[in-house]
């Protein structure tokens, strides 16, 4: 599965896509220092298959091919299950996936990415008031929360934007407890701060949005009414009307609480009697 190490924590599904061919395959035989267990079987991509054996150091027997609606079936258990992540984890199509590297299933931590948000969320839309700990597993100085299992105050960075020893440590349990296939470093492109240029951790965490396509004036959406608004409006020159017409015609839901330290603080009233704001 791909992903950095440090976000198995937060693993609540695996994705897979089903416009690729997967099959189930066997270890036939591994090399000495591989992490492999001749005997186990594994789900994979067929075209990833074989590179998938070369970086384990290991031997495959293909044994048949596994149908898009056998994946939808099953339910996998955490890489450390018995070590307090003891919870299913639902497999789950997802568009996102690819067969361009790995293995064909993305490990999918819903507090950490956005497409992993967008996939659990479309396929258990009350996730994130049933979990409302998914907000809370790393803590804004980039270690993990006192409440994580096994990793409890383990850095993901350091306040220098240093790599800590979260990573670390997840792959050392996976290989302890054998749930770790094969290890390896792959150099990639990763989001960083455009004001300090540290590299940035993605956490969910409650926030306040205006909503863009909920009816807000006479049925009409505040998207519509913007669409509309643009268009009554005579723009000098005329082409920046195509630019914000884009932006607001694919904009997502807007977010106004953002944790900016030189932003402006949000007044919010709410109505004891109904909890509304």
């Amino acid at each position: 599965m791909d992903h950095h190490a440090w976000t198995i924590p937060g693993n609540r599904a695996i994705a897979f896509s089903p416009e690729i061919s997967y099959g189930l395959y066997q270890i036939a035989d591994a090399a000495g220092e591989s992490l492999a267990r001749p005997g186990e079987s594994l789900l994979l991509a067929d075209t990833l298959a074989e590179d998938v054996a070369k970086q384990a150091k290991m031997m495959l027997s293909r044994v048949r091919t596994v149908s898009t609606e056998e994946l939808k079936s099953l339910v996998a258990a955490h890489p450390l299950y018995r070590q307090g992540y003891d919870f299913a984890v639902p497999v789950l199509p997802g568009a996102h996936v690819t067969a361009d590297t790995g293995t064909g299933f993305v490990h999918t931590a819903p507090g950490h990415g956005e497409d992993d948000f967008e996939l659990v969320m479309a396929n258990f839309p009350d996730y994130a008031k049933t979990n409302p700990d998914a907000s809370i597993w790393c803590k804004p100085d980039g270690s993990f929360a006192d409440t994580v299992p096994l990793f409890a105050g383990k850095r993901i960075l350091t306040p220098e934007g240093k790599d800590g020893d979260a990573n670390g440590a997840v792959i050392k349990e996976l290989i302890d407890h054998g749930k770790l296939l094969a290890k390896g470093s792959l150099r990639h492109s990763y989001p960083h701060s455009w004001r300090s240029k540290a590299p940035v951790i993605f956490r969910a965490t409650p926030q306040w949005f205006v909503a863009i396509d909920k009816p807000f004036l006479n049925g009409k959406t505040l998207r519509q009414l913007a669409m509309a608004a643009i268009g009554e409006t005579k723009w000098y020159p005329p082409r920046a009307q195509n630019r914000i017409a884009a932006m607001v015609e694919g904009r997502p839901d807007w977010v106004l609480s953002r944790q900016r330290a030189w932003g402006v603080p949000l007044a919010i009233f709410v109505e004891k009697a109904t909890a509304r704001c």
